[in-house]
C-alpha cells in the first residue's frame, strides 16, 4: 500500500497544478527527476555543464562522473567504467538522456547522447541557485563549487582563476 500513499502525495502536490503546455511537461520531468536514485541525480544535473544541443561522448561523460566521485561501485570487483555505463544506460531509460544516433557505433552501441531542451531546462531549474552561467571576464566569483570552462577558440583567459578566492 506504500505506493498507494505516495500517489496520495502526488495528487495532493502542487506539481501537476501548471496550466499550459510545456509547463505541465516541465512538472512531469520534475516529478521523474524526484523519482531518481540520488547516485543518478548528480550524474544527471552533472550534464547541465554541457551547451543546449551538444553532443556529448558518452566515454568522457562517464570518466568525468567518475572524477567528481559520482560512479559508486557497489563492491571491489566492479570496474566504475562499467557502473557508470550502466548509470549513463539508466539516464537513457528514463529520457534524461536521448541517443545521438547520428553518431552511433557501427554495432549499434550508443556513443553519444545529448539532452532534449525541456531537459536541460530542467536541469537549470533545479540547480538555479548553483548554476552561473555565462561570466564575463570582469565578474567576480564568490562561490563555486564545480568549474567547467568551455572556450569556443580552446583558450581560456587565466584571469578568470585570479577572480576566484579559497
Amino acid at each position: 500500500m506504500k505506493w498507494i500513499n505516495e500517489w496520495q502525495l502526488i495528487r495532493e502536490s502542487n506539481l501537476l497544478d501548471v496550466e499550459h503546455g510545456e509547463h505541465r511537461v516541465s512538472a512531469c520531468l520534475l516529478l521523474s527527476y524526484y523519482h531518481l536514485p540520488h547516485h543518478l541525480k548528480y550524474c544527471f544535473t552533472h550534464c547541465s555543464i554541457f551547451p543546449r544541443g551538444y553532443v556529448i561522448n558518452r566515454r568522457r561523460l562517464i570518466s568525468q562522473w567518475i572524477a567528481h566521485g559520482f560512479v559508486k561501485p557497489a563492491n571491489q570487483v566492479q570496474q566504475p567504467e562499467d557502473v557508470g555505463l550502466a548509470y549513463f544506460d539508466s539516464l537513457l531509460k528514463v529520457g534524461f538522456l536521448q541517443d545521438a544516433e547520428e553518431y552511433q557505433s557501427s554495432s549499434g552501441e550508443v556513443t553519444t547522447c545529448k539532452m532534449h531542451d525541456l531537459v536541460h531546462d530542467l536541469t537549470r531549474q533545479i540547480l538555479q541557485d548553483e548554476f552561473l552561467s555565462g561570466i564575463a571576464a570582469t565578474d567576480q566569483i564568490k562561490r563555486c563549487r564545480y568549474l567547467s570552462l568551455i572556450s569556443c577558440t580552446g583558450e581560456v583567459d587565466s584571469t578568470l582563476f585570479d577572480k576566484m578566492h579559497h
